[in-house]
Order: structure tokens, then C-alpha cells, then sequence
């Protein structure tokens, strides 16, 4: 609908790409914020995996978007501060902020073209005045916990539905959400615990 121009703002939900995958084939912009930084109301299947946030066609729509919608909200209990902040203004200058930058997290294999358009990025917030310095986090990949979370979301939001509406599902997500229902609560702890530690690690 972003890219038709069939409306200005949209709002997507993002567990692992459903926000940024499509607009990185279509050509808009999408961004999945940081958890709790936008309500959400009522809760995801995904719960702490799904993200709110904008799809636009522009950087700049999508930052308005979200200076709106990152307001507090009594429903979600998991809101964060409010953000006051704005993202950008006219001459912006970025001097005085630290920003750490990996270019693999240490263990992905990134498309050469991707690194070069990312570097490109590293390098326009250097001259912007922006302090980057380039750190490996120093953590594995994480997929196994992700999926473990998503696979007993889908089985959540699977759940209640007849044998008949399965049917009409994505066979690719019935298949997660079979996958999920064999997960033990001490595995879902578990994945939780170590989202939590991956957490603490990517804030300090």
C-alpha cells in the first residue's frame, strides 16, 4: 500500500521481518523500534517479539509517524519512557554521540552489496560528527532462541482454530505452530532467560 502510494502512514507489526522484509522489496521504508518504545494494545501472539512501528514512503514520514505513535499508554504495560527527543531536524549535527557499529555482529555472512550501502551509512554519520567505533558484541546466533519464541507464538495464535480454519492457514506458519505445540515450558523459560541476557548484553 506504501509503495501504490495508497495511503501516507502505515503501521506494521514485526516478530522477524514483516515490517522490514517487504519494505526492503518494495522500496519504502520501515523500521521495527526498539521494544516498548510504541503501545501495543491488545498484546501479540508473539508477545516481547512483535514490534510496532511505521511503513511509509520516506524516512522523514516514518519519523513523524513515530513521534506520534511512541506516546505513553495505559493499556500496555510494558511501555517504556515516552521518547521527546526528535529523531531529526534541519542541520542536523551529531556531534557528541558515541555509536557502537558492527558490520557482522561476528557471525553473519553479509551480501557485499549490503555492507557496502551499510558503510556507506557508518560513514555519513561520521561526517556528521557522530563518534563510531566498530565492536563485535560478542554473541552466537541467536536463531534458536528466536525461534523457539516464535514457534510457541504461532502455536498460540493457532490454538483456538478449528481443523477447517488450519486449513486456510500458511502452510509454512502451520507448520511452525505444529512445531511449536511440542515445545516444553521449561525450553519457552529457558529461550526466555536467554533473550534476557542477549538483552542486557546489547544495552551495555
Amino acid at each position: 500500500a506504501a509503495a501504490l502510494n495508497l495511503g501516507v502512514l502505515h503501521q506494521g507489526s514485526d516478530a522477524g521481518g514483516s515490517i522490514r522484509i517487504p519494505c526492503a522489496f518494495t522500496g519504502t521504508f520501515g523500521i521495527k523500534p526498539t521494544f516498548g518504545y510504541v503501545p501495543q494494545w491488545p498484546a501479540s501472539s508473539m508477545t516481547i517479539l512483535s514490534h510496532l512501528g511505521p511503513m511509509t514512503r520516506t524516512v522523514e514520514d516514518s519519523v513523524l509517524m513515530l513521534q506520534t505513535i511512541a506516546q505513553p499508554d495505559a493499556r500496555d504495560g510494558l511501555i517504556g519512557a515516552p521518547r521527546t527527543t526528535p529523531w531529526l531536524h534541519a542541520g542536523a549535527d551529531l556531534k557528541g554521540l558515541r555509536i557502537a557499529y558492527s558490520p557482522n555482529f561476528g557471525y553473519v555472512d553479509v551480501d557485499p552489496q549490503v555492507a557496502r550501502v551499510v558503510a556507506q551509512a557508518v560513514e555519513g554519520l561520521v561526517q556528521l560528527g557522530a563518534h563510531v567505533e566498530q565492536i563485535d558484541p560478542g554473541f552466537s546466533d541467536p536463531l534458536e532462541v528466536f525461534n523457539t519464541l516464535w514457534f510457541a507464538g504461532a502455536a498460540r495464535l493457532a490454538g483456538p482454530l478449528s481443523d477447517a480454519q488450519r486449513q486456510l492457514m500458511d502452510p509454512g506458519l502451520l507448520r511452525i505452530a505444529r512445531l511449536g505445540e511440542q515445545i516444553s515450558l521449561s525450553d519457552y523459560s529457558a529461550a526466555l532467560e536467554a533473550r534476557a541476557a542477549l538483552v542486557a548484553r546489547m544495552a551495555a
